[in-house]
């Protein structure tokens, strides 16, 4: 996979994005990427705390509105949006220097080991879940499927700057 463009506060001016009106608004920076499969993208959503960088990011957290009456107005209920509009292709990534709380790692990881004694659990932090992004059950698993996790827990805003810049410098041959 190769990245072909990098877009800072947006989305690409092309066919894929051109109708997602406040969607677009869910990424802060996004990656085209050139796959095997065609063009592919992936989503950053950009969160930093210099005052409280041990906050984990639980389902409470990540599914808090903005907007009480509006659903689309979290964290993941941007994301989710944002998915879907683009029908689900590409994945996305919240990149912090916070921590991922460790009950949602387990539960995510829950969901997808699928075992029987667990589908009662699993029932119920997927009707959840579902309820709060606006998503059927199969738009919810491929959305927490595309979800990476790795942007938690990352380095410093200086440091992710610095490499992202000397990422994006790789991209063009001198």
């Amino acid at each position: 996979t190769d990245v072909t463009a990098v877009k800072v506060e947006g989305l690409p001016p092309d066919e894929v994005h051109a109708q997602l009106g406040e969607h677009g608004q869910a990424a802060d920076v996004t990656l085209t990427l050139k796959t095997d499969a065609g063009t592919a993208y992936r989503y950053l959503q950009l969160k930093h705390s210099a005052s409280n960088p041990q906050l984990g990011w639980s389902w409470s957290r990540l599914l808090a509105r903005r907007s009480a009456n509006n659903r689309g107005s979290s964290v993941l209920g941007k994301l989710a949006g944002l998915m879907k509009a683009v029908e689900f292709k590409g994945g996305f990534s919240i990149v912090t220097n916070q921590p991922l709380s460790e009950s949602v790692a387990a539960d995510i990881e829950r969901l997808f080991a699928d075992r029987a004694e667990q589908q009662a659990e699993n029932a119920e932090l997927i009707g959840r879940l579902s309820k709060e992004l606006g998503l059927g059950k199969q738009q919810l698993l491929t959305f927490l499927k595309a979800w990476d996790l790795k942007g938690f827990s990352a380095s410093s805003r200086l440091s992710i700057e610095s490499e992202l810049l000397q990422y994006v410098s790789t991209l063009y041959d001198a």
